[in-house]
Parts: C-alpha cells; sequence; structure tokens
C-alpha cells in the first residue's frame, strides 16, 4: 500500500506538469459553497469520514491521501497561515483510453491573484519533480 501511494505520488506531480495562463489555471476561486460543490473546510471535514483516508502534515499543510477502489487522489490542504487559506489542490490519476493522466483541480478562498500563485506554485512543483524524472 505504501509502494503504491509513493508512485501515484510521483505520478501525479510528474502528470500535472503543464503549461496553462492564468485564465486557464482550471480552478474554482472564492465563491459560496453548494452542497454539490462544498468549500475546502468542507471537503477536508467529510474526508475525516472516509476510511480510505490518510491523513498527515506536511510544513503546515494537512496532506491526505485516498487510494481505493473508487478514488486514487491527494489533497493538499493550506494552512491558516497561507494567504490562500482555505483552499485545496486535489490531484487525481485516471484511466483514460488506456493511458493514466492526473487531473489537478483546486478550490481557492481567496483573491484570484493569491489562487492564481497558488496554482501556479503546484504547477512549477510538478514541472520541476518532471523535469528531475527525466
Amino acid at each position: 500500500m505504501k509502494n503504491l501511494t509513493s508512485i501515484i505520488f510521483i505520478a501525479f506531480l510528474v502528470g500535472c506538469a503543464s503549461n496553462t495562463n492564468n485564465d486557464e489555471l482550471g480552478y474554482q476561486g472564492n465563491k459560496k459553497s453548494s452542497p454539490k460543490s462544498p468549500n475546502a473546510l468542507q471537503v477536508l471535514e467529510s474526508l475525516k469520514s472516509n476510511p480510505s483516508a490518510v491523513f498527515r502534515t506536511q510544513n503546515g499543510w494537512t496532506i491526505i491521501n485516498v487510494d481505493n477502489e473508487q478514488e486514487k487522489s491527494i489533497y493538499s490542504f493550506t494552512p491558516e497561515s497561507h494567504p490562500a487559506y482555505p483552499s485545496i489542490v486535489k490531484r487525481e490519476i485516471v484511466e483514460k483510453d488506456g493511458s493514466i493522466h492526473i487531473n489537478m483541480t483546486a478550490k481557492c478562498g481567496a483573491t484570484k491573484d493569491v489562487c492564481d500563485k497558488l496554482v501556479q506554485q503546484f504547477v512549477a512543483l510538478n514541472d520541476k519533480v518532471r523535469l528531475s524524472m527525466q
């Protein structure tokens, strides 16, 4: 299980690399939540009851790995001290046409500029890992 989680984590980082511009970063910004679209804190609360969720803290961030039949994801929640708090970046591995793809989405509770920076940091991290793997 630990090896699978490590492989998935590396795959997330490698597969999420992208050259998107600010208008195409693909996240939901400072919007009200609804039952169909919960905010970051509601997602965190719902994951607490997920038996497949493995929680850890890294540099103040709450990182949650979910690895089961329905979902293989890594959730990264900003710490309260982060300018984008409360925000979440989710990286999900999916199979499409026989290939593995990574979907990265974010829900951000801050201004567009702050949220753009958060997403760009994840894209840059993904690019750095992808380059180191080549």
